[in-house]
């Protein structure tokens, strides 16, 4: 069963964007134990806080323009890295602007000034990868945000360095700490000094492409890698892009993907022919099964415990409205309507060209759709990968007839000039939401010719 995707409505603050910056880099929403709630994004050079209204600037080391922020909070405090350029930074949800974490290291350890991931895992804060250890973590004293320099509580530990292959984020993952590094997936176990050991998988070569292609899921981390995405958990990996292996190897840069989840979905935002994020290939994980999403400009993708998933937007105007959500109350994105499309794969009625056998020509369209008010349905076949004009259903009304049935059957027979072998179909529904519960197309059988031996 396919279902129309749900609405996006915008957040409600809006900002004057950095010149000459192109989009939101990162977001998070800060939640302190007495109920204040505030909303993070980095835009340009800028970090900045919303509690629902205007955005404040609390920069205080600016990040390098249009960088990738990463946020976590532990202990009423905010925390925010992003590499080369700025040190990592906390905010109490009170004063002015961020300030600088304390750093202080055990002698002979590296400093973790200039740290670009973050994360919270067993009460503590860990920090990841800077330029110069790039497969180095640094790990906080039990519920402390910066005390790096006690003995055992807080310690620091490189994984297989100068292998050449840093780190690209890091994040827990049920009981575990998952850290991918570009060519490797690591499984961190432990949370001492004396106890934490890194677990590789045995997947050479299927590491994480981008610092944000991926996304936690029922205790598995979902990730996008050079050939495929996969789902890693402590002792299991799998492939789960079989399906849509040619759409997503035909992604032209695979490290801006931005991945998220929403309910039982799991999301990818990607650009077509460009950095710029513009679609979204969406995985149903309780059913296996994939579908495309479009449009979704989000460079940064982030769910709340409140269940929204949150999209920083991938190009700003001049004064524009910074965040936007999945809302499942709404069918409209941000009040403008949107179709929902299945496309069938090819369908060859000749597959052999064989005389001898039955041909086969494409004859009648069916589907099952259930019935909504002000739905519309429509299919565009393509004939040898060009599309027929004049085999082109026109729109049939979905709305429930007299006596509202469960489902209603559109059936339609193909036009003459459906005559070639190769066959596909577009089936396209109104801005209406919309369950289609099935759909195909039957062929008409005739007997083989030839001459007789």
């Amino acid at each position: 069963m396919a279902r129309r995707r749900k609405g996006r409505t915008q957040f409600a603050s809006t900002i004057s964007p950095v010149s000459g910056n192109g989009s939101v880099s990162g977001l998070h929403v800060f939640r302190k134990d007495n109920g204040s709630i505030f909303y993070i994004a980095s835009e340009g050079t800028k970090i900045l806080s919303s509690t629902g209204a205007a955005f404040t600037d609390r920069t205080n080391d600016a990040p390098t323009n249009n960088a990738n922020v990463f946020f976590t909070s532990l202990a009423n405090t905010l925390v925010a890295t992003a590499g080369a350029g700025m040190n990592p930074q906390k905010w109490d949800g009170v004063t002015g602007t961020m300030s600088n974490m304390t750093l202080t290291v055990p002698s002979g350890i590296p400093s973790p000034a200039e740290a670009r991931y973050c994360c919270v895992y067993a009460s503590s804060v860990w920090l990841a990868s800077t330029a110069a250890e790039g497969s180095r973590l640094w790990k906080s004293a039990a519920g402390t945000v910066d005390i790096f320099n006690t003995v055992n509580d807080s310690f620091s530990s490189a994984i297989r360095p100068g292998d050449g292959d840093r780190i690209m984020n890091i994040t827990p993952c049920g009981d575990v700490l998952m850290i991918p590094k570009q060519n490797t997936i690591y499984v961190g176990y432990g949370t001492s000094f004396d106890d934490l050991r890194f677990i590789p998988h045995n997947m050479a070569n299927r590491g994480l492409i981008g610092e944000r292609a991926w996304a936690v899921w029922g205790g598995l981390f979902i990730y996008c890698s050079a050939d495929g995405i996969y789902a890693a958990g402590p002792n299991s990996f799998t492939e789960i892009s079989a399906p849509i292996r040619n759409t997503y190897k035909a992604i032209t840069d695979k490290t801006v993907i931005a991945g998220g989840t929403f309910e039982d979905q799991v999301w990818f935002a990607y650009g077509e022919g460009s950095s710029i994020n513009s679609k979204a290939l969406v995985f149903d994980a309780r059913r296996g099964t994939w579908a495309q999403y479009y449009p979704v400009p989000a460079r940064v993708l982030y769910r709340d415990i409140d269940g929204r998933l949150y999209g920083g937007l991938s190009t700003l105007g001049s004064t524009t409205k910074l965040m936007r959500f999945v809302d499942p109350s709404v069918t409209l994105d941000e009040g403008v309507s949107y179709d929902m499309v299945l496309e069938g794969g090819d369908l060859d009625f000749n597959e052999r060209g064989d005389e001898w056998m039955c041909d086969k020509q494409g004859h009648t369209v069916w589907a099952m759709v259930k019935p909504v008010t002000g739905g519309t349905l429509s299919a565009a076949f393509y004939k040898d990968g060009v599309v027929d004009a004049a085999a082109t259903i026109a729109n049939r009304s979905i709305q429930a007839p007299s006596g509202t049935p469960s489902a209603l059957i559109m059936r339609d027979k193909l036009s003459q000039t459906l005559r070639g072998r190769l066959l596909r179909w577009n089936l396209t529904t109104g801005a209406a939401d919309a369950e289609i519960y099935g759909v195909g197309m039957e062929a008409a059988i005739f007997e083989p010719v030839g001459t007789d031996l």
